[in-house]
């Protein structure tokens, strides 16, 4: 059986997969500017798709859009769809048991209940009408039938992703210069929009580690959820001890904030450096204290010497054996040159971020109003990474709790 789980982490994360073609047939175009791989195999055929790495070394993992494969090598199309029944079933029976063991931990939980059951629904259906097909199969060829491959960069694989969600056609056919200029046409944004086709694929194995990590993110969103968010090692729960202006107050003045680096400069205080190798360790006590299986902790990390700040977003999931990994980390920057006058006005008048450039202001030191407006410039930005951040999440959620089959969590 293919380790389909690397399949689909690729499908999701370079934004690849096959078009809707009517027809089979082969590009005219020049292999270097279309965004589909091209593998020649034994006897001279040529596929067009994407290819991923792949866990067992003897073969060679593609993606093919279904009927483009059904219609130009129907022969090849057959052996392989026969193997992808019975790989579905088997990831559709260890789902149903890993489900079911979910159930039990979470009865009293009706949303999620209800979202468990209707998907033990939709495998049921798959596996009894062998005539619903996802867009897309994924096929393994062994190494010794593969002759030459050509791989296109992320870019062009991006443009072609798009153009399949967004209906063009002929896509795995056409330039990716040209497939860019439709989509400019239809009003695409190609740099903003992203690509989720994990609805049109086949039923993917997962490791127990992915299922810990799809656990813990579609509790996320469909339970109560549980965040962090700090500087350095000081960490507070979202919601209870401290609010965004709060924690924009915090991050300016106490312990590793700009207000801090500036009163050392000034010869008011020095900073100790603190051990932080276990930084998110107030966060994971909290998510195993109230019985979390996943936690979303956003850090802060401030240097007002320079024009940008960076806001890290990690999320964190608890393993089957009680263990936590890193699912994700996120991370968005901003300049501080870039904020407007209504935006630094407005987080001045924070009461806790007010509160202390009234005490420092009344200070009179020597520079010291030009030193506190960079702070401020600081919080300002620290304010647009985090909405950055947060969005970036949204779109991981998106992405990854919609099925519980596909797509199978990135996690290594």
């Amino acid at each position: 059986m293919i380790h389909r789980q690397i399949v689909i982490v690729l499908l999701t994360l370079i934004f690849t997969l096959s078009s809707s073609l009517a027809f089979g047939q082969m590009p005219r175009t020049a292999k270097n500017r279309l965004g589909v791989d091209v593998v020649t195999i034994q006897g001279g055929k040529r596929l067009y798709g994407v290819v991923m790495p792949h866990a067992n070394q003897s073969e060679l993992s593609m993606a093919i859009e279904r009927k483009w494969l059904e219609t130009t090598h129907p022969e090849l199309y057959q052996s392989f769809r026969t193997s992808e029944i019975a790989a579905n079933r088997e990831s559709h029976r260890k789902l149903n048991q890993r489900i079911d063991n979910w159930l039990q931990k979470r009865a009293d939980d009706g949303l999620l209940s209800t979202f468990l059951q209707d998907e033990k629904k939709r495998f049921q259906k798959e596996d009894e009408n062998a005539t619903i097909v996802k867009k897309f199969i994924v096929v393994a060829i062994p190494k010794d039938q593969v002759g030459n491959v050509y791989l296109q960069t992320p870019q062009r694989r991006k443009i072609v992703g798009l153009a399949w969600q967004n209906g063009l056609a002929n896509t795995t056919t056409t330039s990716t210069t040209i497939l860019k200029k439709r989509l400019q046409e239809k009003q695409v944004d190609v740099e903003k929009e992203q690509v989720n086709l994990a609805g049109e694929l086949p039923s993917m194995d997962q490791t127990d580690k992915q299922w810990s990590a799809k656990v813990a993110l579609v509790e996320h969103v469909l339970r109560p959820s549980l965040e962090y968010q700090g500087t350095g090692t000081t960490l507070f729960k979202k919601g209870e001890q401290l609010d965004e202006g709060a924690l924009l107050g915090q991050l300016l003045g106490n312990g590793n904030g700009l207000v801090d680096q500036l009163a050392e400069q000034l010869g008011l205080g020095n900073q100790s450096p603190k051990d932080d190798s276990d930084w998110w360790k107030t966060a994971r006590q909290g998510a195993e204290r109230d019985g979390f299986s996943g936690v979303f902790v956003v850090r802060m990390k401030q240097d007002y010497t320079s024009p940008e700040v960076a806001v890290d977003g990690h999320f964190f999931a608890r393993n089957l054996d009680g263990t936590w990994f890193e699912v994700v980390r996120l991370r968005a920057v901003s300049n501080v040159n870039n904020e407007s006058q209504q935006t630094l006005e407005r987080l001045r008048q924070e009461p806790q971020v007010k509160q202390i450039f009234d005490t420092l202001g009344g200070l009179g030191l020597p520079g010291g109003n030009a030193q506190l407006e960079l702070a401020l410039r600081h919080g300002a930005a620290t304010q647009t990474s985090l909405t950055k951040v947060r969005s970036q999440f949204d779109e991981f959620l998106a992405n990854y709790t919609q099925q519980l089959d596909v797509p199978a969590v990135p996690v290594k």
